[in-house]
């Protein structure tokens, strides 16, 4: 099944309910009713279980965006690294003679715009992204001698 945040029915999946519950929300039908993740559009990030892999797994989001949540669904915003650029911006010039250099006066200046809203920055670069878990399904067989 696609995770494409639909509504099911908890009786028609007793199992899938048993697992999600109301993690990611009732549905619009109200009782008896859960959703499925929606992971459309998002990039899907392995859980960081404390390895510190993840430097902002503290500002992370519960699935529903209803507070801040740790996990398998919780959220995190896009965000740019803290960075800036700096450029020469020249103040004066003065021409130059024929077969000389001109000259010019100025000074190194951030990249940053007063009349544009902050970007989101962190300690890292990155996509918005959901926590998985990846898991791999096995059958353990039994030898019999």
């Amino acid at each position: 099944m696609l995770c494409d945040g639909r509504t099911l029915e908890a009786a028609k999946y007793p199992q899938l309910f048993a697992v999600l519950g109301y993690l990611y929300g009732q549905g619009e039908e109200g009782e008896g009713t859960f959703k499925i993740p929606d992971y459309r559009g998002l990039f899907l990030r392995g859980v960081d279980d404390g390895s510190g892999m993840d430097p902002d797994a503290g500002s992370r989001r519960s699935p529903t965006d209803s507070g801040p949540g740790q996990g398998v669904g919780s959220l995190q915003c896009d965000a740019l690294q803290d960075h800036t650029h700096n450029y020469y911006a020249v103040n004066t010039a003065t021409p130059a003679k024929e077969g000389e250099a001109g000259a010019a006066t100025g000074s190194n200046l951030p990249t940053t715009s007063p009349n544009q809203p902050p970007a989101r920055v962190s300690s890292e670069t990155r996509p918005k992204n959901i926590y998985v878990n990846y898991i791999i399904k096995y059958r353990y067989a039994v030898r019999h001698a």
